[in-house]
């Protein structure tokens, strides 16, 4: 009975205290609360998944063979072009690589394969293709936004990087955006003729493992640029070098003679070199006391051995090569001393009617604007096609497997249940030490 009149009488007591309790929970909930907050603005941090994908990085090494680790993704040129492109001039790249934490996401199974690789004294090689990325925010003194913005921008300059260092060249060089009206016919010809060889050289290099690629934009795959090119190999260039080569068409007749003159004149050069040289050569095998080796096969008989002689067989080989080349060089220059006589008219072999020629010049120059024409525009579809190819290969180089979002450090409602039992415990305190 004592006991329950004691315990009405604290109770009372209490009840009577209780604004001063009441006041104790909240000075001690908001300081705790307030206290929590700057500890966790101090601690904040923006963390996101990212993926990595590529050939090779399985093995952990880029494209080209060399090696990858994770803090390439803090690459210093990375950091700084982030910085830039944020305008984030109070930050260094210093401050942002330490801010950044980078932990490799293992699967459970692997990790299970590496324990019992370790008890059974063995090793197992395992490069991680997902990571964690996280910006402590808090020690940079930048908001989430910001931090978020980072973490986004960071993955953005990477993916940029490696794309300048190993994905193939996107364009195609134009070479026939110049003026055709001083070039002439055989020159023009050449320049259309290695524009559509660059055309079909990157579009073939890009075919291989992905044939059956289709532009969303254009509608078109790699193979449809491809037929379209050698379509037009195989017709308009085609009839732009026969008609060149059949009737000997020029702009300026005496300016291409020239210039053939010019090439004869150094083809005979190198033709003089090249027989002096092949003299030197003769000289060397007539004059050669020979140094034969004596070489015995393992295991056969001692006496079957094969007797060489590599030095001969080299001044051979050199004798050989310069013979050809004498052989082309006077080909080359009978095949243009031809062409100075025909176009000057003193082939009695070929007679051409003026007209004809001035008819079959009219069909070249309509033959070569319909190939330009059609090149540029094989060209510009050649070049979209290729840029969204690239940006789709780029696109899953990293590629962030969550948006990047804030860890907090510090449970809000546990620290405010604490403080509320450390406030009623204080006020409850505080009444019975008032009442004596």
């Amino acid at each position: 009975m004592e006991n329950e009149i004691s315990l009405r009488d604290l109770f009372n007591v209490l009840w009577k205290g209780k604004f001063v309790i009441l006041l104790a929970v909240a000075i001690v909930v908001v300081a705790t609360l307030i206290g929590a907050g700057i500890y966790d603005r101090s601690k904040s941090q923006v963390a996101t998944v990212v993926t990595l994908q590529w050939e090779g990085i399985s093995d952990g090494k880029y494209p080209d063979g060399s090696a990858f680790t994770d803090k390439h993704l803090v690459d210093p040129y990375i950091l700084v072009a982030t910085l830039e492109e944020l305008e984030l001039n109070n930050l260094n790249g210093n401050a942002l690589r330490n801010a950044i934490a980078i932990t490799p996401i293992v699967p459970d199974s692997i990790v299970a394969q590496i324990e019992k690789a370790i008890k059974d004294g063995k090793t197992f090689d395992y490069y991680p293709t997902h990571y964690l990325l996280a910006l402590n925010n808090g020690a940079l003194g930048i908001s989430i936004t910001q931090a978020q913005a980072l973490l986004t921008e960071l993955v953005e300059q990477f993916r940029i990087r490696f794309n300048r260092k190993y994905v193939n060249q996107t364009r195609v060089n134009d070479i026939i955006n110049l003026d055709f009206t001083d070039l002439e016919y055989v020159d023009l010809y050449q320049i259309l003729s290695r524009q559509a060889e660059l055309i079909a050289a990157a579009v073939t290099l890009r075919m291989e493992g992905n044939e059956h690629y289709v532009s969303n934009d254009l509608k078109i795959g790699f193979n449809d640029i491809l037929i379209r090119c050698n379509l037009l190999c195989a017709t308009t260039l085609k009839r732009i070098s026969s008609r060149i080569d059949t009737y000997y068409l020029a702009k300026d007749t005496e300016y291409l003679i020239s210039q053939y003159g010019y090439e004869i004149s150094r083809l005979k050069t190198e033709l003089v070199k090249a027989k002096a040289l092949e003299t030197n050569l003769s000289d060397l095998i007539a004059n050669y006391d020979g140094n034969t080796q004596t070489i015995i096969l393992p295991g056969g008989d001692p006496a079957q051995v094969i007797e060489i002689d590599t030095y001969y067989n080299q001044l051979m080989d050199s004798l050989l090569n310069q013979q050809r080349l004498i052989i082309d060089l006077e080909s080359e220059i009978g095949r243009y001393e031809k062409l100075v006589q025909r176009y000057k008219g003193e082939d009695p072999e070929y007679v051409v009617d003026p007209d004809e020629r001035e008819r079959q010049t009219e069909l070249l120059e309509a033959d070569i604007e319909a190939a330009a024409a059609a090149l540029r525009a094989l060209l510009n579809d050649t070049n979209i096609i290729l840029n969204e190819h690239n940006q789709v290969l780029v696109s899953e180089i990293i590629r962030p497997l969550t948006t990047p979002q804030r860890q907090p450090k510090v449970n809000y409602t546990l620290y405010g249940a604490v403080a509320l039992l450390i406030g009623c415990g204080l006020g409850a305190a505080i009444v019975l030490f008032r009442h004596k």
